[in-house]
């Protein structure tokens, strides 16, 4: 079924008295042990978050049996969460010739920001909304190697497995359906007459390909 857009405008937050706070806290423990004196190993728990903000467009879409659009792109969005466990090493061997270090790590990453430009189902106004949750778990490395003197050769990769842990709908929010006895049972449930954009659970999140490396080597006189 196409989009049926009942409003498309751009927002001037000021006029419209739109504000969002956000409180907490975020925390970062590390502890480090010397193996040898050039072998130092670490374990890191850390919280991170980006904060939300507002969308400067407004429109409704997917309209049910009734005519009326079931779905409204929100003004605000909210901040989403990242919980981080990481193990890793920093090492130097060879007369401090070679360096070499690593990390192992899975991260939690909670109410995810997500952009939507999605024609065929939300219209041609994009928009920034919270989605699912994913779950990460990677290894990463880096070699820097002095190979002569004034020749450097350095190295990178990393292996990243990232999966969706939950698949939230869109769910119905278009305060019209309140008006409306036959559509009023509607509003806060999921709206399962479309494909669910978010995606299954254990789909990867975007622009995160599993491998990436990087290499070169650096001449200095």
């Amino acid at each position: 079924m196409p989009p049926c857009l009942t409003s498309a405008a751009t927002v001037d937050i000021g006029k419209e008295n739109l504000h969002t706070t956000y409180k907490g806290f975020k925390s970062r423990a590390n502890l480090t042990w010397h193996i040898w004196p050039d072998v130092l190993t670490y374990y890191t728990w850390s919280e991170g978050f980006r904060a939300g903000a507002f969308n400067r467009s407004f429109a409704c879409y997917l309209p049910d049996t009734s005519g009326v659009p079931q779905y409204c792109s929100p003004l605000p969005y909210a901040s989403d969460n990242l919980t981080n466990n990481e193990f890793g090493w920093k090492t130097e061997f060879f007369n401090h010739r070679l360096q070499w270090n690593g990390a192992i790590y899975k991260e939690d990453w909670k109410n995810v920001q997500v952009s939507f430009f999605d024609p065929g189902v939300l219209g041609n106004v994009g928009f920034n909304t919270n989605g699912p949750d994913y779950r990460i778990r990677g290894v990463e490395t880096s070699v820097i190697a002095v190979l002569a003197h004034g020749l450097t050769a350095q190295g990178g990769a990393s292996w990243n497995s990232s999966e969706q842990t939950n698949s939230p709908f869109l769910i119905a929010n278009n305060p019209a359906l309140l008006a409306n006895p036959a559509t009023a049972g509607e509003y806060g449930k999921p709206i399962l007459s479309t494909l669910n954009p978010y995606g299954p659970p254990g789909s990867p999140s975007s622009f995160a390909p599993p491998f990436q490396f990087n290499a070169r080597c650096a001449i200095s006189g």
